[in-house]
């Protein structure tokens, strides 16, 4: 016996209404999602600015916050990236905490990976899969063909190319010759940028990441630039 028609326009209507109201809290949710994820990407670029990580407490809350967006909406890059980026920044605490450390150090390189498989393209993950294993001393085939992708998807983007030159510079000696062409290209292409608005002048960079590790004599900068020898 078939439903009257009434009472079929009353289970449209409430479907309708379910549906609403499962879109609505799916909208709120990646609006939540978003403003904590524009927070913590602040409090990156924070650390960055003043070179260090203040409060492992700090460090913590915005971890689980980050973790929780990942496990939400595991698909989406941005939230990978930004927890990825979290526990390579308690990777660098290993004098006050060797242990999480070093256990965040092999999370941050699986989070790097688990990027490639959501964004192939993505320059950063590639480079950043480079530097540290680059950092472990693994110059092998992954580590390789990390330092190609990076510099062949993402020639010019900023983050990716202070870590391609970062990488480069550091570890210079343990890079065979075509990686070492790579990076003298990545160099010059970064010179050629605009810095204007740059607060940490991709110049001064290059310099600074020379003298740290004293390759000034192996960098050759235009006569023009202030920081030339």
């Amino acid at each position: 016996m078939a439903a009257p028609p009434r009472f079929k326009l009353k289970i449209l209507c409430a479907s309708g209404f379910f549906v609403f109201i499962g879109l609505s809290v799916l909208s709120a949710n990646l609006s939540i999602a978003a403003f904590r994820a524009h927070h913590i990407e602040n409090r990156i670029a924070h650390w960055g600015w003043v070179g260090y990580l203040q409060d492992d407490r700090e460090w913590q809350a915005l971890h689980d916050i980050s973790t929780k967006s990942v496990k939400l909406f595991s698909a989406d890059p941005r939230h990978v990236l930004i927890r990825t980026r979290l526990l390579e920044w308690r990777s660098y605490l290993q004098r006050l905490y060797p242990g999480y450390a070093r256990k965040s150090a092999l999370e941050a390189l699986e989070g790097y990976r688990q990027l490639i498989d959501l964004a192939p393209s993505l320059g950063y993950a590639w480079a950043s899969i480079a530097e540290l294993r680059a950092g472990k001393n693994l110059f092998d085939e992954e580590t390789i063909s990390a330092f190609e992708n990076s510099v062949m998807l993402h020639p010019v983007e900023d983050l990716t190319q202070r870590r391609i030159i970062r990488a480069g510079i550091h570890h210079w000696k343990n890079w065979p010759d075509h990686i070492k062409k790579l990076v003298n290209v990545t160099i010059d292409s970064a010179l050629q940028i605009d810095t204007t608005l740059q607060d940490y002048p991709i110049d001064k960079f290059i310099y600074d990441t020379a003298v740290e590790s004293r390759w000034e004599n192996e960098l050759h900068l235009p006569k023009h630039n202030p920081y030339a020898q």
